[in-house]
């Protein structure tokens, strides 16, 4: 279980995904340890009201994203990232919106969405980032970093960790 002692700090979660076919070292979670690493090296974000949590090898199966998810939503976290690896990419694509179904493609257990490829029964059809994330990839790209936005995550692990 994950846990923060104080209640006043401000928690960002970030968390990857560990290997699954064809991808024996995933970049998302060498990026998420990286982002620990960088972190860890500045006493004063380490000293700050801010306190980073990093899961960065969640097992490519609905089941383990079910249950770091919750885990995560119970810290009551101000800012959640979630990092995917899409093989074709050549940028950082930074997802606009998530949808609730149909999650059919097996996970590295060969199973699928336990609610009949949906996220949740009762849920909406999509979930939309609240943040500005148009500024973000402008920001982004003007440091250096290629960063594009995308309204389709897809409908894999990647998608249904950013609905969940």
């Amino acid at each position: 279980m994950l846990n923060t002692s104080d209640k006043n700090t401000t928690v960002i979660a970030v968390t990857g995904f560990g290997p699954f076919s064809g991808v024996t070292r995933n970049s998302s979670s060498v990026a998420v340890d990286e982002l620990k690493t960088l972190w860890d090296k500045h006493a004063d974000l380490c000293q700050s009201p801010l306190k980073l949590i990093t899961i960065s090898q969640i097992p490519v199966t609905y089941e383990a994203v079910g249950k770091v998810v919750d885990e995560i939503w119970d810290l009551c976290p101000a800012l959640v990232i979630h990092v995917g690896v899409d093989q074709s990419a050549n940028v950082i694509t930074l997802e606009q919106q998530a949808f609730n179904s149909p999650y059919l493609m097996p996970d590295t257990c060969n199973q699928i969405c336990g609610q009949d490829g949906c996220c949740l029964s009762d849920g909406c059809h999509s979930l939309h980032c609240g943040l500005n994330l148009s500024r973000t990839a402008n920001y982004l790209n003007e440091i250096g970093f290629k960063a594009q936005l995308s309204s389709f995550p897809g409908l894999y692990l990647c998608g249904y960790i950013y609905y969940r």
